[in-house]
């Protein structure tokens, strides 16, 4: 049967190793390794289902829109801004990420209720069915690259579209597109993340930075300028320049220590099993599992509001 891969290749192959492996560790046993792109985060006949009867097989729908995707994967992974995206390549990577998000094996095993092969398979050919009503929320919202540029990397999990809410984070509600404070993120490469922040989130920062630099204007007209009003002001503009640059002009996001370890810390937690790495060093991922042993498990988060709208 074939081997069928719940997180594309296409995304593998840009965390490998000089000899075109991936170093893995598996979040349950602490096994550690290498492995291909073409046997990482795959299972034979994965997307192979009958339904009442009948055969389904959905392998054929996804690898078509993993290859109308690869372009903008592509320009975002050389460093390309999001908003050099060409609006069908935004709308093809938009879909993909939605098809990402209910594709894996992690989001299979926290299906409650619908353990069986059979039942499974009707709730990925409805979810597939949805995807026109998904991949505009995430279209819609304004994309940023964040970009490492000391020696630090991103893991990716084998449950890469990982999803928190800033606004609410001891909530224990559902996370979706379309939940308000949640935020998105996918790492590209090792050194490049897609971050998908809420509009309510970005919005505001957007109106805050231009609002404070008509206010920094003004009082710079009245002779105000060096006031402890004006260096408020001034401080303000440097905490919302960095977002404001990135969404407005595509500027990317250097990541700091606390996020860097914010993603690997979701890509941890959010892995069915295993991680994934350029590099032999899974020292962060061990951390987050000796303090948050609970997260060796698969993720528990609810995943049906995912789809809800």
């Amino acid at each position: 049967m074939q081997n069928q891969h719940f997180v594309p290749q296409l995304l593998l192959k840009k965390f490998v190793d000089r000899d075109g492996r991936l170093f893995f560790l598996d979040k349950r046993t602490d096994q550690f390794g290498k492995i291909a792109p073409k046997r990482a985060a795959s299972k034979a006949g994965f997307y192979e289902f009958s339904v009442d009867g009948m055969e389904l097989s959905l392998e054929e729908r996804f690898q078509k829109h993993e290859a109308k995707a690869g372009k903008a994967l592509q320009k975002l992974a050389s460093g390309a801004s999001p908003l050099k995206l060409s609006v069908d390549e935004r709308d093809d990577l938009a879909a993909f990420i939605a098809l990402q998000s209910f594709r894996t094996e992690a989001f299979l095993a926290n299906l409650q209720g619908q353990e069986t092969r059979a039942d499974q398979g009707k709730v990925l050919a409805r979810l597939w069915d949805s995807l026109f009503l998904v991949a505009p929320l995430i279209a819609c919202r304004h994309w940023m690259v964040m970009q490492i540029v000391n020696d630090e990397v991103f893991y990716l999990g084998d449950n890469p579209v990982v999803l928190q809410n800033t606004e609410a984070p001891s909530s224990q509600g559902a996370l979706g597109f379309d939940v308000v404070g949640v935020e998105a993120f996918l790492p590209i490469t090792p050194k490049l993340a897609l971050y998908l922040p809420c509009r309510s989130i970005s919005d505001q920062i957007i109106t805050a930075h231009r609002d404070g630099i008509v206010m920094q204007k003004e009082l710079w007209a009245r002779g105000r300028g060096m006031t402890v009003e004006a260096i408020t002001v001034g401080k303000a503009l440097r905490g919302t320049r960095v977002l404001h640059d990135a969404a407005v002009l595509g500027t990317p996001v250097v990541a700091g220590p606390e996020s860097i370890l914010n993603l690997n810390y979701l890509q941890c937690s959010w892995a069915h099993r295993h991680i994934f790495s350029n590099r032999a060093d899974f020292e962060t991922a061990k951390m987050i599992f000796e303090k948050t042993p609970q997260y060796r498990g698969s993720p528990k988060s609810s995943f049906a509001s995912i789809f809800s709208s």
